[in-house]
């Protein structure tokens, strides 16, 4: 199995740092990292549960997603001095022409769940860009299909 194929499947549950619309404080949600493979890219999912813990209701209970492209997005996946955190910077989506830096701060279990985690990202968002590099020397514009 290669190891697109394996980070196509590979998720795991960290905390995501989100700021409460009610109380203007910061506080840590249960957030689901998983890589997918979409139209030929690599994908970095991260969702987190709506903040309303008190709504029971099912239209309520929605989930917020960011999708950061590994290849074109994701600038570095750096640990913070508590090492059971990390700061992931990436640009915000195309869609909003802005070029402007977002950072998410992630919390793993421990340091060594955080380190896993960093690696096990760095290892695509280095394949995304050297085929990228690759198809750019080829006179290629289109984005590298990663998953043959």
């Amino acid at each position: 199995m290669s190891n697109a194929a394996t980070a196509e499947s590979f998720g795991v549950r960290l905390k995501r740092k989100v700021l409460n619309a009610e109380t203007k404080l910061f506080e840590w949600r249960p957030c689901s990292c998983t890589i997918v493979a979409r139209d030929g890219k690599l994908l970095l999912q991260l969702q987190t549960p709506s903040q309303d813990e008190d709504s029971h209701s099912e239209q309520d209970n929605e989930t917020e997603t960011v999708t950061i492209d590994l290849a074109t997005q994701l600038l570095n996946v750096m640990p913070k001095k508590n090492k059971a955190r990390c700061d992931l910077e990436y640009y915000a989506p195309v869609a909003t022409m802005s070029g402007q830096v977002l950072k998410e701060e992630l919390m793993a279990p421990s340091a060594t769940h955080c380190q896993q985690w960093i690696a096990q990202e760095r290892r695509p968002m280095r394949r995304c860009r050297q085929a990228a590099v690759s198809s750019m020397t080829a006179g290629t514009a289109e984005h590298p299909t990663l998953l043959q």
